[in-house]
């Protein structure tokens, strides 16, 4: 049986003296009938045990001495990690968290994924959905509809879906163990091949606001469509009626303006070469070579790699496993007879529907813009104009904010083309991810213009899609 990917920090653990809302909000009705979450474990037994307080500390220091309320209104304003160091510093701060660790924990929470707090919350909810005894496809289309729904405010906290302390912890606990050391891998791989390419000094990985931004929620919805993908299959289904993969794979396209989709196109780009790399180096354990028998099936625990179609299949099978699987092949496992053999259990499906950028997207995206074209795909017919207008870290509802990547391969106008008509070689080193100072800094634009160029000799791709 397959075992559950998990993190098990401390620090954040609830108790029962902690109030649970017994209103919920329209996300929450989704979780009826739903088993306990299975994203991420947070140990239950962190607060009976004795507390890393630093020995040695100023007592009578002026933080310390502040009265409960202004020492809660220090708390409410630090992100995850200075919660985390504060109350593991001082008596008196743990108490004060221990005194309102819901709010709390909500408001750091805020603070340290800014406004890609709703991906987090939706991610978590949709992660639950896994575990439903029975497949429920309008509870998984509601679950995308309250996610617009939640988009569209100019403003949202966590607080607003009222979750209990629990679910809060066990986010912030896969945000810390989970998201942010692979966002850390990204950056390094990322701009270690920007580096590469402009044959420049290493870059700063330092990110700004808007850059980590786009990070968090492109690595948060990379995680929702892998949660979304195990719920509705585009293999056979046990659970019968169900959404079919090509239809999952036309939401993966219309949900998102085109940059944010090629911002999760990034991060699937990091993951397959990450995890192809691990394939060649399980090469000799698993993948004998292909039948002796053409179309014989493999014996268990053996794959044809050498295969480039069945290889590419498995690649997309083993990435939508999500962040979860891929940060405990990356960073957990050490041996390699360990690493064979937790392959062998969780490689095998073969699927191409999870995030195509290939053949297979281009051609639901073509039969989408001749039966039903959408808005956006009028705006690219139109070539109406889309200038860059900065780096905006929380942009206003009525204006479009893409980043300057995408505005220079498009000059300032409209497309609504994503996957197909963009190759890996610009994603590997997440030309969407950036901000215009970086990209000056580091000579990105002319690698973007060059790699472009070699592309397209000059052709607009606009000119030879279906519009």
């Amino acid at each position: 049986m397959r075992t559950k990917f998990k993190y098990e920090p401390d620090g954040f653990s609830s108790s029962a003296r902690d109030t649970v809302p017994r209103d919920r909000a329209d996300l929450q009705t989704i979780l009826q009938a739903i088993p306990s979450p299975s994203l991420v474990s947070v140990s239950r037994d962190s607060r009976n045990q004795e507390r890393p307080f630093q020995q040695h500390y100023d007592r009578n220091s002026r933080l310390e001495r502040l009265p409960p309320e202004l020492r809660d209104h220090v708390l409410s304003f630090l992100d995850l990690d200075g919660l985390k160091a504060l109350v593991q510093a001082s008596p008196v701060y743990h108490g004060q968290y221990l005194s309102n660790r819901r709010r709390l924990l909500g408001s750091c929470m805020d603070a340290t994924l800014k406004t890609a707090t709703v991906e987090a919350i939706v991610c978590y909810v949709s992660a639950r959905l896994q575990s439903a005894e029975k497949y429920m496809p309008n509870a998984v289309l509601h679950c995308l509809d309250v996610y617009q729904a939640r988009q569209a405010l100019p403003r949202y906290s966590i607080m607003d879906d009222n979750p209990t302390t629990d679910e809060i912890a066990d986010m912030a606990a896969f945000h810390l163990g989970i998201v942010r050391p692979l966002m850390r891998e990204y950056t390094a791989w990322s701009l270690g091949n920007l580096t590469w390419e402009t044959g420049t000094r290493p870059c700063n990985t330092n990110l700004s606001t808007t850059e980590e931004i786009r990070l968090l929620r492109s690595m948060y919805r990379f995680q929702l469509w892998s949660n979304l993908f195990l719920i509705c299959p585009d293999t056979q289904d046990r659970h019968g009626p169900r959404l079919d993969g090509l239809k999952f794979l036309e939401l993966q396209f219309s949900f998102f303006e085109p940059w944010e989709v090629e911002e999760i196109f990034c991060i699937k780009t990091f993951a397959k070469v990450k995890v192809d790399h691990i394939f060649s180096r399980i090469h000799r354990d698993v993948s004998p070579g292909p039948p002796a028998i053409p179309g014989q099936q493999m014996p268990a625990g053996f794959f044809d790699f050498d295969h480039p179609f069945t290889r590419d299949c498995l690649l997309n099978g083993t990435i939508a496993l999500g962040l979860n699987f891929l940060h405990t092949v990356l960073f957990k496992i050490k041996d390699h007879d360990h690493l064979v053999s937790t392959m062998r259990n969780y490689i095998g499906r073969k699927t191409f529907c999870f995030l195509n950028n290939d053949d297979v997207g281009l051609d639901v995206q073509n039969k989408r813009r001749r039966s039903r074209p959408s808005l956006r795909d009028r705006k690219q017919g139109r070539r109406d104009p889309l200038p860059f207008l900065g780096d905006v870290v929380v942009p206003s509802t009525d204006t479009t904010h893409p980043p300057l990547a995408w505005t220079l391969i498009w000059e300032g106008t409209y497309s609504s083309l994503v996957g197909y008509f963009i190759k890996d070689k610009v994603r590997k080193w997440g030309y969407v991810m950036w901000d215009a100072a970086r990209l000056e800094k580091t000579g990105a634009k002319e690698v973007l213009k060059r790699q472009w160029e070699s592309d397209w000799l000059g052709q607009d791709p606009r000119d030879l899609a279906i519009t």
